[in-house]
């Protein structure tokens, strides 16, 4: 059964996003996954070993690699990582879930 995670949500520059002079907050699972695999190690002061580092991935022969970062690293987050293939309509639009079948159990 997936948990649903409230948290502030950001907006298209990872910025505070604010409604009626107040933070806006969502379901957040898309958002933390977005924030995992975009950041590496050492970016985050509260836990430094968090985080994927997607762009060190970019030469990599293949995919299976970078795929075994973003399950360990979710599944260090509390998701249950069912698949990883993306939702393709997520690429144009980040309010939808990037990976439908990791989730918080």
């Amino acid at each position: 059964m997936a948990r649903q995670m409230n948290d502030i949500k950001l907006d298209n520059n990872e910025d505070l996003a604010i409604v009626a002079n107040d933070f806006a907050i969502v379901e957040s699972t898309p958002q933390h996954q977005m924030e995992l695999v975009l950041t590496g190690k050492g970016d985050w002061k509260q836990n430094p070993l968090i985080g994927v580092g997607a762009d060190g991935y970019i030469d990599d022969e293949g995919a299976h690699n970078i795929v075994r970062a973003i399950t360990q690293e979710f599944m260090n987050d509390g998701m249950e990582v069912i698949d990883l293939s993306p939702n393709p309509v997520s690429v144009a639009d980040n309010t939808v879930k990037i990976f439908e079948q990791a989730y918080y159990r």
